[in-house]
């Protein structure tokens, strides 16, 4: 949380006071601006647990490269912040982040074994081609998803950095569950290094550019919910902003190289949910905040609600709540601390004129 942050914040900002020290040093001032807009950049965002470990990363880089007055890195950290890892979504336009549906029984794996083929440079050819269902793949290989393409012996390793252009284009068919016919349907890519684009049934859905984070995009409009479908992703290796602060001091592997799943998401879902908690010496107070997607109409969308000790006990709750906000109290609560870690679970109902769609579940 923002308090954790700015306790981990507070020795770079103590660092800053030694530029009073070295007014007309570059290297001092960079830092201190550096460590002012991340300040800044934090106070901002409300998704300060996602970007906590990017800061940490970026923080230790930047001190490194102001202290040997690194250009080359300085301008990979210009990179990594245009990419918005300091407060900004690092999504590309189309990446979303919807809730799951508790408990998780809506998902189809597509790890697996794809069609694989690497190709080096940046011109593909006739291989531009490679998104359409119709392509010609024979010829391809079989390779592992998850996993590296690098380790399955498709392209020598490389230690460092020094990395060449090329591509790894990938292609798996697969046809939806039936759980999926009245749903609609997420994509998540849990890790693609360093840079991919993919394609459903040959039309471009969208792009990422993090190698270690996330993205899920909704592809309901993409797919044939009865019918086959062909997912195509294309893999770049070097043209990604930032690519080299993930190949470093190590090996540089490229792939998709954690697991790739569909989810099924009711058409009414939560899009968000926000939880804070007030506390006093005998009372919690809970605030809660709700993002809601429906594009039905004539539709009463209303949330029930309930907090649960570890005893399975119901110590709070709410029922049919139709705005986007509301309040949980509880008294003579127990609070969590690092001896004794003790968590509250919230549950939370999702109901489209009375029926339930959606349920939630987070530790409070």
């Amino acid at each position: 949380n923002k308090f954790s942050i700015h306790r981990f914040l507070r020795p770079c900002t103590y660092l800053c006071q030694e530029c009073k020290q070295y007014e007309n040093n570059t290297p001092h001032i960079l830092h201190h601006n550096f460590v002012t807009k991340i300040v800044k950049d934090f106070e901002k965002t409300n998704n300060h647990k996602k970007n906590f470990a990017d800061c940490i990363f970026l923080i230790t880089f930047a001190l490194a490269a102001i202290k040997n007055n690194d250009k080359l890195a300085m301008k990979h950290i210009k990179n990594i912040l245009l990419l918005g890892m300091m407060g900004l979504s690092i999504h590309s336009t189309f990446a979303q982040e919807p809730i799951p549906t508790c408990p998780m029984t809506h998902l189809q794996s597509l790890n697996g074994v794809w069609q694989f083929k690497y190709v080096s440079g940046n011109d593909l050819g006739r291989d531009t081609l490679f998104s359409s269902p119709a392509y010609d793949a024979s010829d391809w290989q079989g390779i592992r998803v998850p996993g590296n393409w690098q380790m399955q012996g498709f392209e020598e390793p490389v230690y460092g950095g020094k990395l060449t252009p090329g591509y790894g284009l990938y292609r798996q068919a697969f046809k939806l569950d039936n759980s999926f016919n009245t749903s609609m349907v997420y994509i998540a890519f849990d890790g693609v290094e360093n840079d991919f684009t993919f394609y459903i049934n040959s039309k471009k859905v969208g792009t990422f550019n993090s190698a270690f984070n996330r993205s899920m995009f909704d592809i309901s409009k993409y797919v044939n919910y009865g019918g086959p479908n062909m997912i195509a992703v294309k893999v770049n290796k070097t043209e990604s902003p930032g690519y080299q602060f993930d190949t470093n001091d190590d090996w540089s592997f490229t792939g998709i190289s954690r697991g790739v799943t569909l989810y099924a998401i009711p058409v009414t879902h939560f899009e968000d949910v926000t939880v804070r908690t007030f506390l006093t010496d005998t009372l919690a107070k809970i605030n809660l905040n709700f993002q809601k997607f429906a594009i039905k109409k004539n539709v009463t969308v209303t949330i029930d609600g309930q907090l649960i000790d570890q005893d399975d006990n119901v110590v709070a709750s709410f029922r049919d709540v139709k705005e986007d906000a509301c309040s949980l109290e509880l008294r003579d609560y127990h609070p969590w601390t690092a001896e004794t870690p003790y968590l509250y679970t919230l549950q939370l109902q999702l109901k489209e004129n009375g029926r339930p769609v959606q349920r939630h579940y987070e530790k409070v």
